[in-house]
């Protein structure tokens, strides 16, 4: 038993022990009321503990209650959430899809102006070479206006007559063999130098045995390109020369050297022989 200081405080628990051991003889000395005070104990425990365990019950059926609801909201939260990644990765793709599109679009289009580009030049000089065939044919109605009146003769106009031809035969002859070699393929105004080989185009699926046979195609491709290139360059200088000599003949037919025109004929034949078989 406990010793309180307090004299006030060790009065009224003495007070308390005695009022209970005076309770206790009292229930003792009267059976009946012991008996009903224990009924009335025992009920209200029983009446506690049952209250206690219906609280204890009706909570956890609350909480359970809260747990499947939450339950069925993750569930819910997860179907929600599996259908938002599905339509991100929709858009996702949808998105790439566009981008994809875009830029294959440009690319296109740089590709159509290029296309657009050199078959609009190709068509000018084309144009420009139809010009030169239309002067060279007034120049020779010209030429033979003037040998039909006297004023010049038939051997200055058959010389006239060849440098009007050789030099439309030059124009058309240096077009095609620089467009089809020295030209690039996809930029008109960039030229292809014999240091610098044309790169090979990409191959479009091409079969698993047939990668020797296109690596040949393109050598030859090459090679053709090479010796085009130097045909053209031998009729350029063969031609300058024909023109050379075609000039100092003239001059001399003018100074009335008039035997000099089978040494002319025989002068062309030799180089128009040498730029034909020239390669």
């Amino acid at each position: 038993m406990p010793t309180y200081t307090n004299p006030g405080i060790a009065a009224v628990i003495q007070d308390q022990q005695l009022e209970r051991l005076n309770f206790a003889t009292g229930l003792r000395n009267d059976p009946a009321g012991y008996s009903q005070f224990q009924q009335q104990n025992i009920k209200s425990i029983v009446e506690d503990i049952t209250n206690r365990k219906q609280s204890a019950f009706q909570k956890a059926q609350i909480d359970l209650g809260r747990y499947m609801d939450m339950h069925h909201n993750v569930n819910f939260y997860k179907t929600r959430s599996g259908d938002v990644d599905s339509i991100t990765s929709v858009i996702l793709a949808n998105n790439q899809k566009i981008e994809d599109l875009i830029t294959q679009d440009v690319i296109n289009s740089r590709r159509q102006f290029e296309i657009n580009e050199w078959y609009n030049y190709d068509k000018l000089e084309t144009l420009f070479l139809l010009q030169v065939v239309f002067m060279a044919s007034l120049s020779a109605a010209i030429v033979m206006y003037l040998t039909k009146k006297g004023l010049i003769t038939i051997g200055l106009a058959g010389i006239l007559y060849a440098i009007l031809g050789l030099g439309v035969l030059f124009t058309g002859l240096y077009k095609y063999f620089y467009t089809e070699g020295a030209r690039d393929a996809k930029l008109w105004h960039r030229r292809r130098f014999q240091s610098t080989p044309a790169p090979p185009p990409a191959p479009v699926c091409p079969p698993a045995d047939s990668s020797s046979a296109l690596d040949d195609a393109i050598q030859q491709a090459t090679d053709f390109e090479l010796s085009a290139q130097n045909c053209a360059s031998n009729i350029n200088q063969d031609l300058t020369n024909l023109t050379m000599g075609a000039a100092n003949q003239i001059a001399a037919v003018q100074s009335g050297n008039t035997t000099l025109l089978s040494q002319l004929s025989s002068t062309g034949s030799a180089v128009l022989g040498q730029v034909c078989g020239s390669k």
